[in-house]
């Protein structure tokens, strides 16, 4: 009989432990299914921030930004353009890659236009 208790306990002890343990991997699953969803929400904002930029071309540019381009990198070529857009949808800045010599160089304005101040 005495043996029956000590065999009941142990069971008992081990079906114990096992809970406990099963429910340590459950909470830091849980944990790890937290942290994954945080950061696919701040992929998610970094993706909208993103959307705010508009790929345009150099007739797309305002006439200062195509002005200074030329007067001050006429020898440059032409690689890319990009329009920040603010939350009304407005241009709030451009960035202009041009590539002179086999260097590329990004040229920055403001929404009106004018070089953007370093």
């Amino acid at each position: 009989m005495k043996n029956l208790k000590s065999g009941i306990l142990a069971c008992a002890l081990l079906f114990g432990a096992s809970s406990s343990m099963y429910a340590q991997q459950a909470e830091a699953a849980q944990t790890q299914e937290i942290k994954t969803n945080e950061v696919k929400a701040e992929s998610v904002k970094v993706m909208d921030q993103d959307a705010k930029k508009q790929e345009v071309s150099m007739k797309e540019l305002p006439a200062s930004v195509v002005e200074n381009i030329k007067t001050n990198y006429a020898e440059a070529k032409f690689v890319s353009a990009v329009k920040h857009l603010g939350a009304d949808g407005e241009a709030k800045a451009y960035e202009v890659v041009l590539n002179q010599g086999g260097k590329e160089m990004t040229l920055k304005y403001d929404a009106k236009g004018m070089p953007a101040k370093k």
